[in-house]
């Protein structure tokens, strides 16, 4: 049997510090992502098929953002 209590999912926040004055925008980390798509949205491998993809293609492109986390206390 599983305890409940240790399969809760644990959520990262924004550390908030005591001594931040309004909204700063000052960060610890980078923070990066990455995504793992399915084979089918692989690269073509010759350039004809590549050129033909290209206009039905879309791009997302994210910048890197800072952030600092901190770790939720547990609960004993």
């Amino acid at each position: 049997m599983v305890d409940k209590k240790d399969d809760k999912s644990r959520v990262w926040r924004p550390k908030r510090n005591n001594n931040e004055e309004g909204d700063s925008q000052e960060s610890a980390v980078d923070v990066s992502m990455v995504f793992i798509l399915p084979m089918e949205f692989m690269a073509p491998a010759d350039r004809n098929n590549a050129t033909r993809m290209e206009e039905q293609m879309a791009q997302l492109v994210l910048e890197p953002m800072p952030a600092t986390f901190e770790k939720p206390e547990d609960e004993k």
